[in-house]
């Protein structure tokens, strides 16, 4: 387990995300690693956790980027047909998941795949609703009251390239999304 741990810290992704939920919490970004420790972050005894939206993970988000061996593990032969599948089946049990267990929060990375988001966890005709936003800096905070009020949608811009990449960003948008749970009722 302690191996998994490390290995889980080791990704840039993933340290940034312990820093977005250690500054949600009040701490330190720069301190990541002791808060990861400290509250076994991204663990199975954790009030966190971590999903792809969708279960491939592309370092290229390009629709043109797909290979043989994605048809091989899926059986669709371009990235359009694999995201579809995903947004017509995948979706309704994410947006499921979310009315059974009633987080507090959902922290969407990714600006660009805000559409996405919505219709994940609120379902598909969530992708024309509006949301709250904030300008920090040159990037958007995006929110919305989803799962009949007693869950918030938050969709930051990526943790890395184009994104969040400084721990001064992250510690931005962490204070924020923290402001806006300090004053969140669910219902």
């Amino acid at each position: 387990l302690e191996n998994e741990r490390s290995k889980f810290i080791s990704y840039q992704y993933n340290w940034k995300l312990v820093k977005l939920l250690s500054s949600i919490k009040g701490n330190d970004p720069k301190y990541y690693k002791n808060f990861f420790e400290s509250t076994l972050a991204f663990s199975n005894t954790s009030d966190s956790f971590k999903l792809n939206l969708y279960p491939i993970a592309f370092k290229n988000t390009d629709e043109d980027h797909w290979e043989s061996w994605h048809f091989e593990k899926t059986g669709f032969p371009t990235k359009a047909l694999y995201l579809s599948w995903c947004q017509l089946n995948r979706f309704p049990n994410l947006k499921l998941f979310a009315e059974n267990h009633s987080p507090k929060a959902i922290i969407c990375t990714g600006s660009s795949y805000k559409t996405h988001f919505q219709m994940a966890f609120s379902g598909l005709r969530s992708a024309f609703d509006e949301m709250e936003s904030k300008l920090i800096g040159d990037k958007y905070l995006y929110w919305k009251h989803i799962n009949k009020g007693n869950t918030i949608l938050f969709i930051i811009p990526f943790l890395g390239q184009g994104g969040l990449k400084s721990d001064a960003e992250i510690k931005v948008f962490g204070d924020e999304i923290a402001t806006i749970l300090s004053k969140f009722k669910p219902k």
